[in-house]
């Protein structure tokens, strides 16, 4: 039995170059098919990337909130919000779902991944990003849970 093991791990030894190979082969492959796929979930779009410093998303949509409840329509939680939340007035509503959505789809840009967002929004590669993680502000119950339905 030992000798069979031998003889088999050292098959596998001289062939470790190809077996990496595929490997990173295959997890080049899996990360295509993620992106894809939450794409595909989150009906994203591919934003023009920038390093101009400026960003300008349309009809976006927070990923997560997208996710919980697929029935929202894409208008819902849309940014910018209309008006634009003045971010030095206090207890106006919007400031938070706004700010962390543009932040995360940032985020995902510069990460390679599709937004759900408008596909002519653009989106600035920022060198120096700061995170607030685990800031008591959550963006869950900012937007109804199903869309708003017109009378009549």
């Amino acid at each position: 039995m030992a000798r069979i093991l031998a003889e088999l791990s050292g098959r596998v030894a001289r062939k470790e170059e190809e077996l990496l190979l595929s490997l990173s082969l295959l997890a080049r492959v899996d990360a295509i098919q993620a992106r894809s796929l939450l794409a595909d979930e989150l009906s994203a779009a591919e934003p023009t990337v920038t390093d101009a410093g400026e960003t300008n998303v349309r009809s976006a949509r927070h990923p997560l909130l997208v996710l919980s409840d697929a029935r929202w329509s894409r208008t819902t939680c849309a940014w910018p919000p209309v008006p634009l939340p003045d971010p030095h007035r206090p207890q106006r509503g919007g400031k938070t779902v706004a700010l962390k959505t543009l932040g995360l789809l940032t985020l995902m840009a510069m990460a390679g991944l599709s937004i759900p967002a408008s596909p002519d929004s653009t989106v600035s590669i920022f060198h120096n990003l700061f995170v607030a993680v685990g800031d008591e502000q959550s963006v869950e119950g900012t937007c109804p849970p199903t869309p708003p339905t017109s009378g009549g």
